[in-house]
Formats: structure tokens, C-alpha cells, sequence
């Protein structure tokens, strides 16, 4: 039985094992939805008024107070790979009304904020329904689990 409140239940990772997480679905999408956001975000390529501009900051340069992040680089052909594939689970996979919802949410979470679900449930143009909202966010993860474990594809877990 379930656990009430638990929105993330799955069967725990076996190493090895061909079972798709909630928690691995989910980082997956995450990586995607951050990738996606470094895509949109590159802006105008070269100096607006001479060299010095396109001097880019290094690891070994960054201070905790700066304001500014340090700008990655372009993605990879493997990231982008991972981006495509992980894209292509929601569009096969998440009912289309769930699809902005579900993208909305793992843009939020790339960002490493906390879900506030009352502005997601304002965002999507309801009045109520914060559980409904999260519900829906979490059977659409899961909906993408279960049909990656179904179809056999091999689970590709970051930290393995």
C-alpha cells in the first residue's frame, strides 16, 4: 500500500535492474529542461564594442557574491542526444494537456528551486487544485517510467 502524500513512490533502484524510476525519469527530464534553457538563453554571439566582452569566466574565477552565473558553453552531441531522446518521452508519452505542465514544472526544478505549486496551478490559469496539479505532474513521470521499463530500454542512470 502506498504511503498518502508520497508522490514519488516507485520500487527502489536495483543496480543493473531494467526498472525506470520516478527518480530516474524525472532527472533525466530535468537535465533536459536545463539544457533546453541554456539553448534559449545564448543571445548574440559576438562583442558589442570590442574583445573584452567575449572573455569568458573560468571555474577558478568565480566568486560565491558575483550575481552573475558563469555561462556554459554550447552543448555537446551527447547532451543534446540525451535532450532530444528525453523530449521525444514526453511528446510520446504525456497526455497533451500534461505536456505544459510537466515542462513548466522541470524548468523550475533545473533551476534548483523548490516547486511553489500554488503559482504553477496560477500559471496553468486555474483557481484551485494544487493537489490535482501535482498529481498530474507526478502520474505523467510516471506514466514515461512505465513505458520505458515496457518498451526494455536500457536505464541510464548519471551517477552509475
Amino acid at each position: 500500500m502506498r504511503a498518502a502524500g508520497n508522490h514519488s513512490d516507485t520500487l527502489p533502484a536495483v543496480e543493473g535492474s531494467g526498472y525506470w524510476t520516478f527518480a530516474d525519469v524525472e532527472a533525466r527530464l530535468i537535465e533536459a529542461a536545463a539544457l533546453w534553457k541554456r539553448e534559449e538563453s545564448k543571445g548574440w554571439p559576438f562583442a558589442g564594442d570590442g574583445p573584452w566582452s567575449l572573455i569568458r569566466k573560468e571555474w577558478s574565477d568565480w566568486d560565491a557574491r558575483d550575481p552573475k552565473p558563469i555561462k556554459l558553453g554550447p552543448a555537446s552531441r551527447a547532451e543534446t542526444g540525451r535532450r532530444d531522446e528525453a523530449s521525444r518521452w514526453v511528446a510520446e508519452h504525456v497526455a497533451e494537456k500534461d505536456r505544459r505542465l510537466v515542462w513548466m514544472v522541470l524548468t523550475i526544478k533545473a533551476t534548483g528551486r523548490q516547486v511553489d505549486w500554488a503559482r504553477v496551478v496560477r500559471a496553468m490559469g486555474l483557481v484551485r487544485g494544487i493537489e490535482g496539479v501535482r498529481k498530474r505532474y507526478s502520474r505523467s513521470v510516471h506514466r514515461v517510467a512505465k513505458a520505458l521499463t515496457e518498451a526494455r530500454v536500457a536505464v541510464d542512470r548519471a551517477d552509475a
